[in-house]
């Protein structure tokens, strides 16, 4: 079952992916497994996913294969819902992607604070198919996405 329910539109494109929001409902305890590891960390291949329903849209990946990181993930939903990305035919085989309702992005986000501003890495998005419990981090060529991407701001009152 996927954690991060789709919204009720589905994609038109072959490919084109949009984004999913996280649910009410935790997803703690969920494995998930990057085949060729985590974008850079090519040994960080085991993940935990917890959800806090008070922390969304933030949510915890923990690495199984060095228990001593612990990383953020942001669901980009409810602050860029725009956001979508061809998927190349490779990444999919290696998840293993059948159905548009199976899977969830996310990306890594960088939080400051006074004022809170919110940023994602939207190259190397996360792209998980809940249904193998497989992920991938594809680095996408796309001018409009930054690694350093805003995603929220608010000015300090």
């Amino acid at each position: 079952m996927n954690p991060f329910p789709r919204p009720s539109a589905k994609s038109d494109e072959y490919g084109k992916q949009p984004m999913v929001p996280i649910s009410q409902n935790s997803f703690t305890g969920t494995e998930i497994t990057f085949i060729n590891g985590l974008g850079g960390c090519p040994d960080w291949k085991r993940f935990l996913y917890r959800v806090d329903p008070n922390q969304i849209p933030i949510a915890v990946r923990q690495n199984l294969d060095d228990p001593a990181i612990s990383l953020s993930v942001i669901d980009l939903f409810p602050v860029k819902s725009d956001y979508a990305i061809d998927m190349s035919q490779a990444d999919r085989l290696l998840v293993e992607l059948e159905d548009a309702d199976d899977d969830a992005m996310l990306a890594t986000p960088v939080i400051k604070h006074e004022p809170t501003l919110v940023i994602a890495n939207l190259v190397g998005p996360i792209m998980i198919e809940w249904r193998t419990s497989k992920a991938c981090q594809p680095v996408l060529d796309n001018p409009e996405y930054s690694v350093r991407q805003p995603v929220y701001s608010e000015t300090a009152e």
